[in-house]
């Protein structure tokens, strides 16, 4: 379970702006850097790789918009805007997360 509170981490970079992305995954905004643009996971304590996110000027703000797709907004210290899409995770079911059981004892008791 996620617990914020007990999340602390440090990057090799100032943090100048962030946003939620969804399910624990925050988008962070540095202030220099190689990579401008970071996708942290929360939950799991690591970043998530995710390339083409580099620009020459610190970012000093960003917006998410999330319908279907995630396409993050950032504003540099050039005046520049740039957009990108990220990748939407997919949820992958296996077996394991399927009781085939309890479907056919919930599916009897309906007719």
């Amino acid at each position: 379970k996620f617990h914020p509170e007990n999340q602390v981490t440090h990057m090799d970079s100032a943090v100048s702006c962030l946003s939620w992305v969804s399910g624990g995954v925050l988008l962070l905004g540095l202030a220099r850097g190689a990579a401008l643009l970071r996708v942290w996971d929360a939950c799991g304590g690591c970043v998530l790789p995710v390339g083409g996110l580099a620009g020459k000027a610190g970012v000093n703000c960003i917006a998410v918009y999330q319908s279907g797709s995630c396409r993050v907004a950032a504003g540099d210290d050039s005046g520049i805007v740039r957009v990108w899409e990220l990748p939407v995770r997919r949820i992958k079911l296996t077996t394991h997360d399927l009781d085939l059981n309890e479907f056919v004892k919930q599916s009897s008791r309906h007719k």
